[in-house]
């Protein structure tokens, strides 16, 4: 079998790959979700189930990928008419391809399924601080910040304040202690490592939507950031800057107390920048239409 026969045979998965990006493409930026004409607030999750659904795509394009170069490994081996040194050659190439493919697909796997539990993690605080809406708190998911590339997981507004919810999935042991975190030194210490970074990301963002609502609003307003670990017990060993709480805690009203007290006005403000804010991503969507 010669190489034309080699590549005739692949020919089929050739074709799809470029389809699969096309699709991918086309479904993102050509086409318009009729949704973006209506106000919808967005779900917990909203941005790591899109990346979800575009990773899967990348995914999918991989593994074709690997059934491509498989059939041309074997069809090599079986072919009788090419000269060692060029078999050799070939063999080389496709080794190299083949271990650049996996590599990226193994990548790619282990990105959705961090992406997976993200998702999950911010479902599940979602869930629970829908209760605060009973309260007559009011709660918003997935603020992006576009420019900077980061989203905001969870934002409550309620007379005691604003507060910037970041929450974070930590997969754990299945024995022992596994189950709990020690807060110190704005360090998340869990029983085989520790986080020096996510306490300092909630600042951060905090910081951001601090800045974002006082342009906007024209007068000061204060964030307080919280992290949330869901499925943790939270051991606090010093007075952290930073209220790190399991999910559970969160659909408690009394969790949101802070010396800034808001008036209705200006929840209202608060809110309507807020809601601005989650459409900016619908707005660049309809430019681009």
């Amino acid at each position: 079998m010669d190489l034309i026969s080699i590549f005739v045979v692949a020919l089929p998965i050739y074709i799809a790959l470029p389809f699969i990006y096309w699709t991918k493409h086309n479904h993102k930026n050509k086409r318009k979700d009729p949704f973006y004409e209506f106000e919808i607030e967005r779900p917990a999750g909203y941005s790591l189930s899109n990346e979800v659904i575009s990773k899967a795509f990348d995914a999918g394009a991989l593994l074709a990928s690997l059934v491509v170069v498989g059939a041309m490994c074997s069809l090599l081996i079986a072919n009788q008419t090419l000269n060692f040194p060029t078999k050799i050659t070939l063999a080389i190439i496709l080794f190299i391809v083949l271990v650049f493919v996996i590599r990226r697909f193994i990548k790619t796997q282990k990105h959705i399924f961090n992406l997976t539990d993200g998702l999950k993690a911010e479902q599940v605080v979602g869930q629970s601080l829908t209760q605060l809406l009973y309260s007559g708190f009011r709660v918003f998911h997935d603020i992006p910040a576009t420019s900077l590339k980061f989203n905001i997981d969870h934002v409550v507004v309620c007379p005691s304040g604003v507060f910037a919810i970041e929450t974070k999935s930590r997969r754990k042991g299945i024995t022992g202690t596994h189950h709990k975190v020690m807060v110190k030194n704005d360090r998340l210490q869990f029983s085989t490592w520790t986080d020096t970074q996510t306490i300092e990301q909630a600042k951060r963002q905090t910081k951001w939507l601090s800045q974002e609502l006082t342009s906007s609003t024209g007068e000061y307003v204060a964030v307080s950031p919280i992290v949330a670990l869901p499925g943790y017990f939270v051991e606090r060993k010093d007075n952290s800057s930073v209220l790190v709480l399991n999910h559970k805690l969160l659909s408690n009203s009394k969790t949101y107390s802070s010396t800034n007290q808001l008036t209705p006005e200006q929840i209202d403000r608060i809110c309507h920048q807020l809601k601005l804010l989650q459409r900016v991503d619908s707005e660049l969507q309809k430019a681009k239409s």
